[in-house]
């Protein structure tokens, strides 16, 4: 496990060395609960990997980006995890995993589950979720209650289901953009203020949880 973060770390490295650059901002491991057929082997795998990660991260005094290059170690600045729930996450704080500067999940208003505990466990430690595929990959913008805030806030239903996920603190929204246009639209959402009416509307159309809910992942 540890040869196979390091080479994928040198894999975006080579990548990143084409842009000019020689270290990697962040660097990402996707669902280690993919790879457990048991429980020990889940924390064999994080802990090797919270290990390489440690190893890997950039050394900020001294020596500059080529030398960080050039090292074994040094190579990232910051490391993060994906599609870990709450018990993934309490483990990987218990196998020194403080370092861990995100967890990319599954969150929109039609996945609401996080809320229940996964989130406030993250907003305790200070780390942020970064929401992947806030639009449901489309499907929301077809929901009444989307379009009927957007046409009083004149603005789009994929602009109010971003701002509701970036009017909350520790929270990063990655949406998918395929033009400059898209783009331009994406960033406008963090200028759209939702007023608690429209908080109210989005609630009843789309209730948080009453209770704790698996991690749901696309």
């Amino acid at each position: 496990m540890l040869r196979v973060v390091q080479q994928l770390c040198e894999k975006d490295l080579l990548m990143t060395q084409v842009k000019g650059t020689y270290d990697s901002d962040f660097f990402f491991e996707h669902g280690y609960f993919h790879l457990r057929p048991s429980n020990t082997h889940f924390l064999r795998n994080v802990e090797e990997a919270t290990q390489t990660f440690h190893n890997l991260l950039k050394e900020l005094s001294g020596g500059g980006l080529r030398t960080a290059f050039k090292n074994k170690d040094g190579k990232i600045r910051h490391w993060g995890v994906s599609n870990f729930d709450t018990d993934d996450m309490e483990e990987l704080w218990g196998l020194d995993g403080d370092g861990c500067a995100t967890n990319q999940i599954l969150y929109n208003l039609s996945r609401r589950g996080p809320e229940h505990d996964l989130i406030p466990a993250c907003r305790k430690r200070h780390i942020p979720i970064m929401a992947y595929s806030p639009i449901e990959q489309g499907r929301l913008l077809r929901h009444a209650a989307l379009k009927d805030i957007a046409s009083r806030q004149d603005a789009t239903p994929a602009q109010i289901a971003l701002a509701w996920l970036l009017r909350q603190d520790g929270t990063i929204v990655i949406p998918k953009s395929a033009s400059i246009a898209r783009v331009r639209e994406n960033r406008h959402s963090a200028s759209v203020q939702l007023s608690d009416a429209d908080i109210a509307a989005l609630d009843r159309a789309f209730p948080p949880p009453k209770g704790p809910r698996p991690l749901e992942i696309l």
